[in-house]
């Protein structure tokens, strides 16, 4: 949701879980740097994960999620039968290992989507790290968000 502003309510014990709260305002507070510092604190991991800026960084960080992946799987293993959605999964995560194993500097900074024409000058295209820095932090969001899930499972 953009643009939302809620004036003159309460809201006790309510949860809010969102993997992009940019801007958003809290009585004249922004709190996604607040939110974020918790979560670094909290995860410290995520630093490494959503700061690589090279290859030997991106191997690592790579390296990490699926780690932080595997113990989240285990964990789900306890609950669903879903040998299939995790063979295609682990297919899938396969080869995008393969790819970030062999990726260099050059590969990192290669343009994938060039400056837009007649726009911003200081505006620049997408490079393969930007992508694959928005993978590395949406491998971790949906690993996050299925422990929290879990985590809820096992209470229950």
């Amino acid at each position: 949701m953009a643009g939302v502003k809620i004036t003159g309510t309460s809201m006790v014990g309510g949860e809010i879980w969102s993997n992009d709260i940019t801007g958003m305002i809290l009585n004249g507070v922004e709190v996604a740097p607040l939110v974020e510092a918790e979560l670094d604190g909290r995860h410290p991991e995520r630093r490494n994960l959503f700061a690589a800026v090279d290859a030997a960084a991106v191997r690592d960080a790579w390296a990490d999620v699926g780690s932080l992946w595997d113990r989240t799987l285990k964990r789900a293993l306890r609950y669903p039968d879903a040998d299939e959605a995790f063979a295609v999964r682990r297919e899938r995560v396969d080869a995008i290992g393969t790819y970030i194993r062999r990726i260099d500097a050059k590969e990192l900074q290669r343009q994938i989507r060039p400056k837009p024409s007649g726009g911003d000058p200081k505006e620049s295209g997408e490079t393969v790290l930007r992508r694959v820095r928005t993978l590395l932090r949406e491998e971790w969001l949906h690993m996050y968000f299925a422990d929290r899930d879990l985590t809820k499972l096992e209470s229950a």
